[in-house]
């Protein structure tokens, strides 16, 4: 399979470098565009957030709240990364809370951009050695992007926490794990 692989890249190269137009050769995101296309990926980030006001134009359903952050991180088909997520959700408890909607951006080092859109996902306060806490899961459906993530889909789970929500430089740190397919 390796080797199938190697040959099928080689074989790209070659027929790249054969081509007239340049702008393909000398982008590499051109290039894996091109191999990644119609296929479906493992994707995995690592990212930490720090909150943020919501943007004007979030509207969030009666009896929930929103919530936003920017955020930073590394991903695999992203690099390194800027973005930012806004997130409206309803507290079932004192402490716990579901959340009812939500958008991510993330923007990749080049300025290209992968949306998704949130499924579902909850959330719990936790006591921790630095005070309050608060740990959770989330469902984003990749909803595509610009650039190489134009039409991409997919599927992701974010599992978070965040050490002390009344310090300010207390960042939620995320793990993403998933599946995303290029278009």
């Amino acid at each position: 399979m390796s080797a199938l692989r190697t040959a099928a890249g080689l074989a790209t190269l070659i027929l790249m470098g054969c081509s007239t137009d340049t702008a393909s050769i000398l982008q590499p995101e051109a290039l894996l565009a091109a191999s990644n296309a119609n296929r479906t990926h493992k994707f995995s980030a690592r990212q930490l957030g720090f909150p943020s006001a919501p943007p004007p134009s979030v509207v969030c359903p009666a009896g929930s709240v929103p919530s936003a952050s920017v955020v930073t991180g590394t991903g695999t088909f992203v690099g390194s990364f800027t973005g930012s997520a806004w997130l409206c959700l309803a507290f079932t408890s004192a402490t716990t809370f579901q959340f009812v909607s939500g958008v991510n951006t993330t923007v990749a080092a080049n300025g290209d951009e992968l949306e998704s859109t949130l499924v579902s996902g909850s959330g719990s306060f936790v006591p921790t050695a630095s005070g309050t806490g608060l740990v959770f899961s989330s469902v984003y459906n990749i909803t595509g992007g610009t650039g190489r993530f134009g039409g991409s889909t997919g599927q992701v789970t974010v599992d978070g926490r965040r050490d002390n929500i009344a310090d300010p430089n207390s960042g939620l740190q995320a793990e993403i794990k998933g599946t995303i397919t290029f278009r």
